[in-house]
């Protein structure tokens, strides 16, 4: 697939058993990747609930693979991978972005999926308040062996990862590795305020920005000056009715600052996760989350910082614990017994503040010039020997 931004209008679905189909963008000449951009699909849905219907990119196939794409502006999902049909599916190095729901979900018995290199930002769902738009969601009755590796949340309306579960209908096993989550569940990220408060310029591919702009013709040029100003009046159409910007970002605003959410309370013993070298941070709540749940864990060289809690996840089941390290969380953790975080001397986390805060700025600035940073790692390892000499 070739091209710089390719328009679509309605949904790409793939649903053929065993089709061996590859679906790659070919890099452009400027180091940039091809966008499938569903503008004029999320156009047809504003203001309105969305559903499955509404998916950018719908896998309900087998061996398929999506690679080297950009995918934005989904009136739902970015891209799903949903059903007990959906399986041994590839989606590497790719962009999900500026979707109405999360960016990535695997969903309803779709099993055997490898996510690599995923860079999942600023989904956000208006209408439902933020409630529903995760980075990642293998949640709602996946099936049995979806791996996620080198892949990365931010900025999105409600949590990094979310593995929600229904009574009877859980997501048996999710393995994370080398992956990164920070900065979720923030309603000022898509009214362009955080941008704002950290002198960037407008990112007008906000759904809600673009939103603003429609009702206020000089909200875009004061920005520019120097002055924040959001409109009055309810114009934001959304589930509990047309509401006041100030209710959507206040007590209306349902999404949750928090990174790896591992679970629900229907999420037993049975279900196991494993987290290996994954790091979460900036989170206004938890960092790893049990989310309700009692999950059988696995935690290798994992790393939490400058969350509400950094560990939250004192219900888990505990089978491995190594290398697990954390500071500067705004609440002590809640851990299970016997289990305790290694906290780096005060030179450590000013090493790990400096190393991550630089991936991190890599990462963003590759991701708004379309290129996508494949396999970027955050050193976990390397941060981690550096704790243990000092």
């Amino acid at each position: 697939m070739k091209g710089n931004k390719i328009a679509c209008d309605g949904q790409i679905a793939l649903s053929k058993a065993n089709a061996n189909v590859q679906i790659i963008g070919v890099q452009n000449a400027d180091g940039s990747y091809p966008e499938l951009n569903f503008s004029d699909f999320m156009a047809k849905y504003i203001g309105k609930a969305s559903s499955d219907a509404a998916v950018g990119v719908r896998i309900y196939g087998s061996n398929y693979t999506l690679q080297n794409l950009i995918i934005e502006h989904a009136p739902d999902n970015g891209i799903q991978i949903k059903g007990k049909t959906a399986g041994n599916n590839k989606v590497p190095n790719c962009i999900v972005r500026y979707n109405n729901d999360t960016g990535l979900q695997v969903t309803a018995g779709a099993y055997r999926n490898t996510i690599e290199a995923v860079y999942s930002y600023r989904n956000c769902d208006v209408y439902t308040r933020s409630g529903n738009a995760d980075g990642f969601a293998p949640k709602l009755g996946a099936g049995s062996g979806n791996t996620f590796t080198y892949c990365y949340a931010w900025d999105n309306s409600d949590g990094g990862w979310d593995s929600f579960d229904k009574v009877g209908d859980v997501t048996p096993d999710i393995t994370y590795t080398n992956c990164a989550v920070w900065n979720n569940g923030k309603p000022d990220v898509f009214t362009g305020k955080y941008d704002f408060d950290h002198k960037k310029a407008l990112d007008e591919n906000l759904h809600l920005v673009q939103l603003i702009k429609v009702n206020d013709g000089s909200f875009a040029s004061n920005y520019a000056k120097g002055k924040f100003a959001l409109p009055s009046g309810n114009f934001i159409k959304t589930d509990a009715g047309t509401i006041r910007l100030s209710a959507w970002t206040g007590n209306s605003f349902d999404g949750n600052p928090n990174s790896f959410k591992l679970g629900s309370v229907n999420s037993k013993s049975s279900v196991t996760r494993k987290l290996s070298y994954c790091l979460a941070f900036d989170e206004a709540k938890k960092g790893f989350d049990n989310n309700n749940s009692s999950v059988t864990a696995y935690l290798d060289h994992c790393v939490a910082f400058d969350n509400g809690y950094n560990y939250y996840i004192q219900p888990l089941i505990i089978k491995a614990w190594s290398a697990v390290q954390g500071f500067a969380g705004k609440s002590g953790d809640k851990l299970p017994g016997g289990r305790s975080v290694t906290t780096p001397s005060s030179g450590s986390q000013s090493a790990i503040h400096k190393s991550v805060g630089n991936t991190k700025n890599a990462i963003i600035a590759n991701c708004q010039a379309n290129e996508i940073p494949g396999k970027i790692g955050f050193n976990i390892l390397l941060i981690w020997h550096s704790i243990v000499k000092i």
